[in-house]
């Protein structure tokens, strides 16, 4: 799992950052009820590398396979087509 992800602006709104992927930030606004637990799970939705995996590349045997050097790599049909991974809320 990657690093922990830290919170600031406690007082408005609870931001997180991450530069695992793209560094791109996210939020958990302070009216939230369960603020810890949400940021429990941006945690790894963020941070977890196979988590990260999964929203960039689709899922492990539906839309790629690891090749002979264990790269991941795009399953392709019989007509030349990759998964639409974006319908399945990756990508």
């Amino acid at each position: 799992m990657g690093p922990t992800l830290s919170s600031e602006y406690v007082e408005k709104t609870y931001m997180i950052y991450t530069s695992l992927f793209d560094n791109a930030s996210t939020g958990v606004n302070i009216k939230c009820e369960n603020k810890e637990l949400a940021m429990r799970w941006l945690d790894v939705l963020l941070a977890d590398p196979e988590a990260t995996r999964t929203r960039i590349i689709g899922f492990e045997g539906e839309d790629w396979e690891y090749d002979e050097n264990q790269e991941p790599v795009p399953i392709v049909d019989e007509n030349g087509r990759t998964s639409d991974i974006v319908k399945k809320g990756c990508g």
